[in-house]
């Protein structure tokens, strides 16, 4: 869903509807790579504390995120989002490729 409103956004933001749509296509990628792992490989009995401890991270951050955000100058969270969105295709491409050289490694 990202993709396509990214998409239909191309003619506006051209470099930054790009960026979400190769992140988008990036997360896919380690999605799949993701489940065809846990299929397998992973014991099907480590899933549940695997998603409770994924729940609780981010239930954390976004609660401290929702907590320090009357506090910080907006300046500093246009200049983290902006951060995230232009360098998180970059790691993920990184992550990508780690995931197809060494598929046996276990992402985080």
């Amino acid at each position: 869903l990202i993709a396509e409103f990214a998409w239909d956004w191309l003619a506006v933001h051209y470099w930054t509807s790009r960026f979400i749509i190769v992140n988008t296509m990036l997360l896919s990628v380690l999605e799949a790579c993701s489940l065809w792992r846990l299929w397998t490989t992973a014991p099907i009995r480590t899933l549940p504390q695997k998603m409770w401890n994924h729940l609780w991270k981010m239930l954390s951050q976004g609660f401290a995120f929702a907590l320090l955000w009357p506090f910080v100058p907006h300046f500093v969270c246009n200049c983290l989002f902006y951060w995230a969105l232009y360098f998180s295709p970059i790691i993920n491409i990184d992550l990508v490729v780690q995931q197809l050289m060494h598929p046996e490694t276990q992402a985080r």
